[in-house]
């Protein structure tokens, strides 16, 4: 037994519940996940302990409806049982493997299409299956999807917390929930609410496995709205009229006029960051807004496929725009839904080409090989090319962060990194920023050369 449990004073409820306690998987706000074995099955399962009876009992409740589905075919956690003490409550889960978030954080490289589209297809299943029993999540991260077992069943995962959840008639026009990374443009604007919601946060954690990093800042609110006006377009006015929060965001001279974003942002307090509140205006009335572009390559939603050479034309790389693209609609009701997007052809699609310029492991998936079909010298320019303003432009760059003068958008937001795992300054982030950058430009030009040689032979 772990050490640290001998002085938990939830162990020795556990023991007398039945269970023999291995170790701690997790602590957070929201309680403890140990590891147990259940002395009356012997198997080895998660147990979850909660404090807050009344959270508690929502989550069981959720829980319990989602019996109602076949949890191993879509992707769902599977919940046992429960048991109350007066001060605490137990939840026993089936053991998993492993946060998807620890393995994606061991990568040291690009993570393949065909990893990333075996992710999102399990994803959709679990949301189509929740949304067969009007269920929505409410907190679509990276952090609540597990494998299974990864080396028996690699990428096999299940969503899991169900903390958040609720039936779909639970949602209220003005509720703020989400993290501001993966928070949905309606829940912002203060629009009607509906599953589509998690269909956004979704489309941002696929993004964000593609370029390894949040697509949408989570420093600054007007930011993250700046981001999706400059990625995506400014929402309708239809939307932008009807929207319970709109002013908080836009403003306009008169009625008849067109909405504009505004220039200062009025965060609260739990989410502006320490950069944002040294950004202050003079007169105390907002801040400027954090974009945090610098760690965003990519102005409009479609230039996401330009962040890996030589596969924006690629057919794997053109269909997962387009998937992306319809998952982060700015209109709800134009978003995809679940069994649309299972439908969608990156979804059924077998070949990945991108796989052999982006990363070398495909788990099994069949890709066109570029030895086959030696890229041609125009291709191979372009990408040198590419290589080349990348390699300026972060000189650039580190060339401005040594000017006294930053503007707020270029200052970067060191949590803007999910695989990192790294919360410290952002001086850290930008080191680590420049070492990367020039480790990248060194590999692109020996790729380049290697390919060079290849296509002449």
């Amino acid at each position: 037994m772990d050490s640290s449990l001998s002085e938990d004073p939830l162990v020795p409820l556990l023991e007398l519940s039945g269970y023999l306690v291995q170790k701690t998987l997790e602590r957070g706000a929201f309680g403890v996940v140990y590891q147990c074995t259940a002395l009356d099955t012997n198997k080895t399962v998660a147990v979850k302990a909660l404090s807050h009876k009344e959270n508690a009992k929502e989550e069981i409740s959720a829980l319990e409806q989602l019996k109602k589905l076949d949890l191993d075919k879509n992707n769902l956690v599977r919940f046992n049982r429960h048991f109350e003490f007066p001060n605490n409550i137990f939840l026993e889960f089936e053991k998993l493997d492993m946060e998807l978030l620890e393995l994606v954080q061991s990568f040291n490289r690009p993570m393949p299409l065909s990893e990333i589209q075996m992710i999102t297809q399990q994803m959709l299943v679990a949301l189509n299956a929740l949304k067969s029993i009007k269920m929505v999540h409410r907190d679509i991260k990276i952090d609540n999807i597990m494998l299974v077992n990864h080396q028996l069943h690699p990428f096999k995962v299940k969503l899991i917390d169900f903390g958040l959840a609720c039936h779909v008639s639970e949602l209220n026009r003005g509720d703020i929930f989400y993290n501001l990374e993966g928070r949905a443009p309606e829940i912002s604007l203060g629009l009607p609410l509906n599953e589509a919601v998690d269909m956004w946060a979704l489309g941002c954690l696929v993004a964000s496995m593609y370029i390894a990093k949040f697509i949408y800042s989570g420093a600054c609110e007007l930011g993250k709205m700046g981001a999706i006006v400059q990625l995506h377009g400014q929402p309708d006015e239809q939307l932008l009229n009807t929207g319970m929060y709109t002013k908080r965001y836009f403003h306009r001279e008169s009625p008849s006029s067109p909405w504009m974003l505004k220039r200062k942002c009025n965060c609260s307090i739990k989410n502006v960051s320490e950069i944002a509140r040294s950004l202050t205006t003079e007169d105390g009335a907002g801040h400027q807004p954090l974009h945090g572009t610098s760690l965003r390559p990519f102005t409009k939603l479609e230039g996401i496929a330009m962040t890996r050479l030589g596969t924006a034309g690629n057919e794997d790389t053109r269909a997962f725009v387009d998937l992306l693209k319809r998952m982060l609609q700015v209109d709800p009701g134009k978003r995809i839904a679940p069994s649309e997007a299972l439908r969608h052809p990156f979804i059924t699609m077998k070949y990945f080409p991108s796989d052999f310029s982006s990363g070398p492991s495909y788990h099994g998936k069949t890709v066109a090989s570029q030895n086959d079909r030696p890229p041609s010298l125009g291709t191979l320019q372009e990408d040198l090319a590419l290589c080349m303003n990348d390699e300026l432009t972060a000189a650039s760059e580190r060339t401005t962060e040594n000017n006294s003068h930053i503007s707020a958008e270029t200052l970067p937001v060191s949590t803007n990194r999910i695989w990192d795992g790294d919360q410290g300054g952002a001086n850290r982030g930008n080191m680590g920023s420049k070492v990367r950058s020039r480790n990248c430009f060194f590999k692109k030009i020996r790729r380049f050369v290697s390919r060079l040689f290849r296509s002449i032979h």
